[in-house]
Parts: C-alpha cells; structure tokens; sequence
C-alpha cells in the first residue's frame, strides 16, 4: 500500500514540475504561442462574418417578431367586433393558431441561421489553423437568444 502511495504522490509531483515548467511565470497559466497576422486577421475575418450573420438573422426574426404581433393583435380586435359568440371564438382561436405558427416559423429560421453562422465559422477557423488557443467552448451563449 505504501509503494502505491508513494508511486501516485511522485506522479502527482512530477505532473506539477512538468506543469510549472510550461506555466507563463506572472500568471502560471501554460503560455500560448502567438499566431502570425495572417492567421490572427483570418480568424478576425471569419468572427466578423458569424456576428454579422447572427445579427442579421435577429434583425429577421425581429422582423418576423414584429409582423406577427402586430398581425394577431389587428386579427384580435377585429374578432372582438364579431356579433355572434361562435364566430367569435371562432376567430379568436383562428388568430392564436396563426400566431404561433408564425412565431414557431420565425424562430426555426432564425435558430437554421445562427447554427449555419457558426457552422460557417468553424470552417473558416480551421482554414486559418490557428494553434490550440482557439476555443468554442461559449459557443452555447448564443442559444439565449
């Protein structure tokens, strides 16, 4: 039992030497080789064109967004209008159907965008082969949206 204590202690050691070593001294994270400019402004390139297709797409649903509330509310209103209890709900029922058709359509594309943005851009990334600094790991951020 003592010689495996000992062995996982002296690997455990070894790993913080080996660790240290490789650590940037002012804040003892591993350092990371600088890319050239050529891959910095490729990777500045293909981030500019995932945000600008991310914007887009919002501006699109906003649209959508828009079009539909206001579609459902002038289609709520003219229902109220109805005489007859029937036709009413009717019609009501038929604005909300609408509407959430809509809203489901407008949040699809936008949703097949996005993921098409950032499928575009990990593509342009690898193009540039910058060195193991790149990291998607917030890529799950966007999904708020």
């Amino acid at each position: 039992m003592k010689k495996i204590s000992l062995a996982l202690f002296a690997i455990m050691v070894f790993s913080l030497v080996s660790f240290t070593a490789n650590a940037d001294e002012t804040t003892g994270v591993a350092a990371a080789t600088p890319e050239t400019p050529a891959v910095v402004s490729c990777i500045q390139t293909a981030i500019e064109t995932r945000d600008t297709a991310i914007v887009n797409a919002l501006d699109t649903y906003a649209t959508a967004a828009k079009f539909a509330l206001t579609t459902r509310k002038d289609a709520l209103k003219a229902a109220w209008a109805l005489s007859k209890g029937q036709e009413r709900r009717t019609a009501i029922k038929n604005a909300w159907v609408a509407y959430k058709t809509a809203i489901q359509t407008a949040r699809n594309a936008f949703k097949a965008s996005k993921k098409l943005a950032w499928d575009t851009y990990k593509t342009a990334a690898k193009v540039c082969k910058p060195t193991k600094t790149q990291d998607n790991t917030n890529q799950s951020v966007d999904n708020t949206l």
